[in-house]
């Protein structure tokens, strides 16, 4: 296996922890956001603002079908799985490490991020009730769950790393 999905909520680190990762694996890092926003010439908050969320979900399963021909560490955005379509994707497409994070320190994070439209302007609970709706899918999705409260980054990838090589490399532990 030589792609790794990395997915979670908003906030959860999936960006930072994907860098991370891609280098101590000596892999390419993806970010599905960035290459959005390099094909479509504005951020995330500027698609949704302008095209409207569907627009933007839309091009998310465009990106995650073209993805399944490269090779890496690939980060996704934090609402990919609300789509069946794209949770199909990812399982049948690589290893998917579901970042969980308490929403507490999640919503301190996002609350007050304008780059995140799906937090931009939503109170503690709005934004609690939404990581409470995409939970059950981010876990239906994971091949592996790797909590990141109180962790840092490099705790984070090195539990990731330890987790995974087995899957990466083809054995079974058997």
């Amino acid at each position: 296996m030589t792609r790794i999905y990395l997915t979670g909520f908003m906030g959860a680190g999936k960006t930072t922890v994907g860098h991370a990762l891609a280098a101590m694996l000596h892999m390419d890092a993806i970010d599905l956001d960035a290459w959005i926003e390099k094909e479509e010439g504005m951020a995330p908050a500027e698609i949704f603002a302008e095209k409207g969320e569907a627009y933007f979900r839309k091009k998310e399963t465009e990106m995650l079908k073209r993805a399944k021909m490269l090779q890496g560490v690939i980060m996704t955005g934090g609402g990919i799985v609300m789509r069946e379509e794209n949770r199909r994707l990812l399982k049948r497409d690589g290893l998917v490490v579901f970042l969980d994070c308490d929403p507490a320190i999640l919503v301190a994070r996002i609350q007050n991020d304008a780059s995140r439209p799906m937090a931009s302007g939503r109170t503690v609970a709005e934004l609690v009730s939404l990581y409470e709706k995409r939970l059950p899918l981010y876990r239906v999705c994971a091949d592996l769950m790797v909590d990141t409260s109180g962790k840092t980054v490099d705790e984070i990838v090195t539990e990731i790393a330890g987790r995974i090589k087995p899957e990466l490399f083809g054995h079974n532990g058997a």
